[in-house]
């Protein structure tokens, strides 16, 4: 129970993954439009700085280092920021995982520059401080993902420090040269240099926290306006189906009750012709079958029923499989799971998304007659589509019944319904995705379905 809380409690304070789209476009707006801009005006400051303003002329030294050593640092940094500036412009090419990794690198980059020119300079300590903060908020906005930005903060803090310790060993230098007759004083002169670098450090790490809590709790809310769109598309989807079938059905319906009638009165009417009377019987029972199929079909497609919930789709797999699978059944089946972390929540009816499982799950076990291995994998990828995978290993499938296996009443089984795959197919496709099968004879089959977990992302393309 322990480590489940703290499992939860962990999880809360990991941000919401983004998606691709908005994931790159925060990084194009805060990385390319305004910290591109922004770099290129403080390269040429500095460059005014270094060459034209006389505040460094010559070869006069820099505490203990020459002009020449900043000025080479200088232009390093200048060639770093164009090739990064280069990248950014063309970074729609690239995928978005590899583009943060970038920023991640120039993030860093940055830090580094800003802490080797504070130790270079000695007189920009107290303004590149200031910066470091900057810095640590601009990881907030630009690395959204937790196992990225909390290391690339820390490191962006290391280099402050480090830049304040050579910092010091610099001053020490200069002052043990000018006071090593003046212990006291130079003791005096550590405490303050440490108590100073101590407290700085200090807010920095809760600057890095607040930042970090900030985003945490915009992403969270991002995430809860998402869901409640994405439930209400799903709710009107639900909704819009609904009105459709049961119009479909009615005009259906209509006509087939008029043929009914038609072929009744028709029977009374030729009740000598025998022939005549056997053709009018088929074609009632036809009409009625008609009529029994679409009620039939209707009753498991009642989509304004129900309600949209968040589900997770591993705790509705094993709860199909304890029921499809009980632990105290005669027969011998293994079942081997293969889930992929951080599967999205999927939006739909719970009743639509047991359907699915379950008789995917009952189609295997029936395939192998007590007795083999079902392998159950549920995978996402980057457009946040859920793919769940139900394989076994009995005898396949024919391949002149595979493209009908999805059709409603067609089964191969002697006392199947032919109904459990066809629900399947449907309710994957009334929330945007398909059902696929793959099978060899003597090699099993495989029963593929996905599911979309953000239609907003559908409906934006």
């Amino acid at each position: 129970m322990n480590w489940k809380r703290l499992k939860e409690f962990t999880g809360a304070l990991v941000t919401p993954p983004l998606d691709p789209r908005t994931h790159a476009a925060r990084i194009d707006f805060m990385e390319h439009n305004v910290m591109v801009p922004v770099k290129f005006f403080i390269i040429a400051a500095l460059y005014y700085i270094l060459y034209a303003s006389g505040a460094f002329p010559g070869e006069m030294p820099v505490g203990d280092l020459s002009i020449n050593t900043l000025r080479q640092v200088f232009w390093g940094y200048v060639t770093v920021t164009l090739v990064s500036a280069v990248f950014l412009v063309n970074m729609h090419r690239v995928p978005v995982g590899v583009v943060q990794w970038v920023v991640c690198l120039i993030n860093l980059v940055d830090a580094v520059f800003l802490a080797a020119l504070t130790v270079l300079t000695g007189v920009m300590k107290e303004i590149t401080y200031w910066v470091f903060m900057f810095l640590i908020a601009r990881n907030a906005a630009s690395v959204p993902v937790t196992w990225l930005q909390l290391p690339l903060n820390v490191l962006t803090i290391v280099a402050y420090v480090t830049a304040g310790v050579f910092d010091k060993a610099l001053v020490d230098v200069r002052y043990i040269r000018m006071e090593e007759d003046n212990p006291v004083l130079l003791a005096a002169n550590a405490s303050g240099y440490h108590q100073a670098l101590t407290l700085r450090l200090l807010l920095l790490l809760l600057w890095s926290a607040c930042c970090y809590g900030v985003q945490l709790l915009f992403e969270r809310q991002r995430e809860t306006e998402d869901e409640l769109r994405e439930h209400v598309v799903r709710h009107e989807q639900m909704q819009t189906a609904g009105r459709l079938a049961a119009e479909i059905a009615h005009r259906i319906k209509n006509p087939l009750a008029i043929i009914t009638n038609a072929v009744f009165a028709l029977q009374r009417v030729r009740k000598e012709d025998d022939l005549t009377q056997q053709q009018l019987q088929l074609i009632r029972e036809e009409v009625e079958r008609c009529d029994r199929i679409l009620t039939e079909l209707m009753g498991y497609a009642q989509l304004a029923e129900g309600r949209i919930e968040k589900l997770d789709v591993v705790e509705e797999l094993e709860a199909a499989i304890q029921q499809v699978f009980p632990k105290n059944a005669s027969y011998n089946i293994r079942i081997r799971r293969d889930y992929a972390p951080d599967i999205p929540a999927l939006q739909m009816q719970r009743g639509h998304l047991r359907d699915i499982i379950t008789n995917l799950l009952l189609n295997a076990r029936e395939a192998l007659h007590g007795m083999g291995t079902v392998r159950i994998s549920v995978q996402s990828d980057t457009n946040y589509t859920v793919t769940l995978s139900v394989k076994d290993d009995g005898p396949g499938i024919a391949p002149d019944k595979l493209e009908r296996i999805f059709e409603p009443y067609f089964t191969s089984k002697d006392k199947g319904t032919g109904l459990g795959l066809a629900i399947v197919k449907h309710n994957a496709e009334i929330y945007g995705g398909f059902a696929a099968v793959h099978s060899e004879l003597g090699n099993g089959a495989e029963f593929v379905v996905q599911i979309p977990a953000k239609t907003m992302m559908r409906l934006r393309r």
